[in-house]
């Protein structure tokens, strides 16, 4: 009888110990469910947002090591399995071989992306000595004996692993239980584009490395109170983050456009929130100044450096500089390079170009705008028309892009090597080409390919005895407005010079401008661009310069001026280059070839976007592909998720009619303690998915649309960014879904193993494994 009383006491303890249990975490809950929900107090005069939510402490406990624990052995096995596979350079590694080359060898060159990355990989492989030469390269797919390519792919494995465990750990900042966390990660870890694109040294793993940084950055951020020093040092490691995803890929961008939008609407909130001093003028402006400098400033100022420390060590023109998007430089920029053509070098102050330009004069004449090409002809016909020898624009250095200056009649060139008589504003000239002999001509015809009135057709005509006519001369107009800055001795007079003096070449018979564009010539043109002559041409591309200039007169006579190229600071050549990078990025094509499968934004929502990295017929294929079942199951609760909120905004009204209700009635209305424990656990759940779902379909929508928009075609690994987005958008959903059942638990499962099994399935493909 004694021990039955004793029982019943133990369990009546028992009990009351675990309802205390059970109201305190309620309690907890209740309060972070606060800070999701509008407010509603006596003391204040209108309802609210809190703009801060709860902090969740970013602690490591026994079971976060546990996991952690796992995380670490399945992504050394996923991603440093079968590392030596392929053992030769797959298409996307020779871009980066190429980069880290050109970085030892200090030689300049155009990159389709910045430098960062390209930089780290050239310093780690200098530490084991490498100094290899691009002719090594070029066509072979071999890597040589002491290039250390494990090492690369060793370094892109741990951004791998790195982007694994930060995953885990932005889940949990933003609520996730430490199961939902796991499973999420695990996504992550064995999902098969993650696996490839971490195997081979490329820069797509850093990407989407600080991608997650910056996400895990500005989800805790969001706990912080405004203006502690937490709040200061984690809001500089944000736009840290954002500076270095900048400089590794040019769609760090669209991570910055994507954060500076979740700013706006913290802004909005922090000038709701009547629990703040935002109401005061100086604590705005203050939190304003904090986001701009934060938030741009910071990741442009590291943009900004490291593209300058890029531009320090890319110092000395690049021995196959034609297809490194060399051409596209200013002639004044390849004047700053060292072992430039130019003449020009680090301890000589002039060129061995020669300052003024004489009749006689054997000259290259380069377009201003466009792609900076050589007015240049050739032994070919044009297919229609006049059927006369082709006149283009050549993007590189040839012989045929040189032209002699003339006098406007034949008698008066006896005298072209015998006597100096500059070349000035306003006189009439003929340009005869040096390699055919032919005169540049206007012909009354339209032009190849621009079709317009008053586009003529421009081509060489003529010999030794063609009898020039005015469809052959042409007058000098100079430019005051863009001349005489590519040089620092140019005379301020109305002579020509080379490179300093931008001119327009007007023809006298059919009154145009000798005029060039972006347009280029089909097949039977070598795809050179077009040139033609237009009456009313645009302005900026009816521009030229002299580049190379030479006379008997004056190429040994030492007492002739030479140029003095203006020596560019480096927020001069910054802007050019990137300048530059657009050119080289819109016509890629003529420079590196063709590319491999490139497709639409619209194939890669509905296909698993297959891009083979590496094959070698009934060998070895390594190929790059993303998991279809991630992908439908997170765009079906993108589109789920905007369908039901967008009906919610126009059915449910309710909101605007609690603005006129009183304070004491919403508050009975909203009160949270009336809910039992599994009902608060609920709807927290559902606030936090609410909240942090749609900042990660902002993610996704930023990161994805632009291409959409552009309509052009890509690589389909231009969409991981994106595709990093659906992880986090699966984890939340899955906490939801554990949250209201438990039988949840199961399907998590069931999902996270079929990713497994797929990835089992396709290992060979994966990992590059002979079959």
């Amino acid at each position: 009888m004694g021990s039955t009383k004793k029982s019943k006491k133990q369990g009546s303890s028992v009990t009351k110990n675990s309802t205390k249990g059970d109201t305190a975490e309620k309690q907890r809950l209740i309060e972070e469910l606060r800070h999701f929900e509008l407010q509603y107090k006596d003391e204040f005069p209108r309802p609210f947002y809190l703009s801060t939510l709860k902090n969740v402490p970013f602690t490591i406990n026994t079971k976060d090591l546990i996991n952690l624990g796992i995380l670490l052995l399945l992504s050394l096995f996923a991603r440093m399995y079968k590392l030596d596979f392929p053992p030769k350079m797959t298409f996307k590694e020779k871009s980066s071989v190429i980069g880290i080359v050109n970085y030892l060898q200090n030689q300049f060159y155009i990159d389709l992306y910045p430098p960062l990355v390209k930089m780290v990989f050239a310093f780690v492989v200098s530490i084991f000595g490498f100094d290899g030469n691009l002719s090594e390269f070029e066509n072979s797919p071999e890597f040589p004996p002491d290039f250390p390519f494990l090492l690369l792919r060793f370094v892109t494995c741990l951004q791998g692993i790195f982007t694994v465990f930060m995953t885990y750990f932005t889940l949990k900042m933003a609520g996730c239980a430490l199961y939902t966390s796991l499973a999420a990660s695990i996504l992550l870890l064995l999902d098969p584009a993650n696996i490839v694109i971490s195997k081979v040294f490329v820069i797509e793993p850093f990407l989407i490395s600080s991608i997650c940084f910056v996400t895990l950055c500005y989800v805790k951020l969001g706990q912080l109170s405004i203006f502690s020093r937490s709040w200061f040092k984690l809001f500089y490691l944000l736009g840290l983050g954002l500076g270095i995803t900048c400089s590794i890929k040019y769609t760090g961008f669209l991570t910055l456009g994507w954060i500076l939008a979740l700013q706006l609407k913290k802004t909005w909130l922090v000038m709701g929130d009547l629990t703040l001093k935002s109401q005061q003028p100086r604590f705005l402006i203050k939190y304003l100044f904090a986001q701009f400098f934060f938030v741009i400033i910071v990741p442009l100022a590291i943009f900004f450096s490291i593209n300058i420390l890029s531009l320090r060590l890319l110092s000395k023109v690049n021995s196959v500089h034609d297809d490194q998007g060399y051409s596209l430089m200013s002639t004044t920029f390849q004047g700053n390079l060292l072992g430039n053509d130019l003449g020009v070098a680090k301890d000589k102050e002039f060129g061995d170009i020669p300052l003024n330009i004489l009749y006689g004069s054997r000259v290259t004449i380069r377009h201003l705008e466009s792609l900076g090409g050589y007015l240049h002809s050739h032994e070919k016909n044009y297919s229609s028309g006049s059927h006369g020898q082709q006149v283009t624009l050549y993007n590189f250095r040839d012989e045929n892009n040189e032209w002699i200056i003339e006098y406007k009649s034949k008698k008066l060139n006896a005298d072209l090597y015998s006597k100096k008589k500059f070349v000035s504003e306003g006189q009439i000239i003929r340009l005869k080409h040096a390699t055919t002999g032919k005169y540049l001509h206007v012909s009354d015809i339209r032009g190849p390919v621009s079709e317009q009135e008053y586009h003529y057709e421009v081509s060489a005509k003529g010999g030794e005895d063609y009898q020039s006519d005015s469809e052959d001369t042409w007058s000098i107009s100079y430019e005051i407005n863009h001349s005489d800055y590519r040089i620092d001795n140019a005379p301020g007079d109305s002579i020509i010079h080379p490179i300093g003096s931008v001119f327009k070449l007007w023809n006298r018979a059919h009154k145009c401008h000798l005029l060039s564009h972006d347009i280029t010539l089909p097949d039977w043109g070598s795809n050179q661009q077009e040139v033609v002559c237009v009456k009313e041409a645009s302005k900026t591309k009816s521009l030229f310069y002299v580049e190379k200039n030479s006379h008997p007169l004056l190429d040994n006579n030492v007492e002739q001026s030479r140029v003095k190229i203006h020596k560019l600071n480096m927020l001069e050549k910054f802007i050019e280059y990137c300048e530059s990078v657009v050119k080289y990025a819109k016509n890629r094509n003529m420079f590196i070839g063709d590319v491999p499968t490139m497709t639409s934004p619209e194939e890669w929502l509905v296909s698993d976007n297959s891009l083979l990295f590496f094959q070698k017929p009934h060998s070895i294929n390594l190929r790059f592909f993303t998991s279809l079942i991630v992908q439908y199951a997170g765009l079906a609760i993108i589109a789920i998720f905007i369908v039901l909120n967008v009906a919610s905004l126009i059915i449910n009204l309710k909101w605007y009619g609690n603005m006129l209700l009183s304070s004491a009635q919403l508050k009975s209305e909203r009160d949270s303690s009336k809910l039992t424990l599994q009902e608060v656990k609920e709807k927290l759940a559902t606030l936090r998915f609410n909240h942090y779902v749609l900042d990660f379909i902002l993610g996704w929508v930023f990161h994805y649309a632009p291409f959409l928009l552009l309509g052009n075609t890509y690589m389909s690994h231009n969409y991981l960014s994106a595709y990093f987005f659906l992880f986090l958008i699966l984890g939340q959903t899955f906490q939801l879904l554990l949250q209201k059942s438990k039988v949840s638990y199961g399907i998590v499962s069931i999902f996270a193993l079929y990713v497994i099994s797929s990835s089992m399935r396709y290992r060979a493909e994966i990992y590059g494994i002979p079959h």
